[in-house]
């Protein structure tokens, strides 16, 4: 992006700004939707799959995540 280009975005209003960003993000999201999943990736998927399903994972809840990484010092 040119400086000239982002001296016009700081110039819109902040309904103009947020209507970008929504339109950037689409764009984005339409070029995320056509991309291919890795097979890597596919079996990554699978395995997380297979270790919930079988008791294999764990989660925390938000505040215990929030205790351990967030309030971490």
């Amino acid at each position: 992006m040119t400086k000239s280009q982002l001296d016009t975005v700081r110039k819109l209003s902040r309904d103009e700004k947020i209507e970008l960003v929504q339109l950037l993000w689409d764009d984005i999201s339409a070029d995320i939707a056509q991309t291919e999943i890795t097979d890597d990736h596919k079996r990554q998927l699978e395995e997380t799959s297979k270790n919930i399903s079988s008791g294999k994972t764990t989660f925390r809840t938000w505040e215990e995540a929030r205790a351990k990484y967030i309030t971490r010092k």
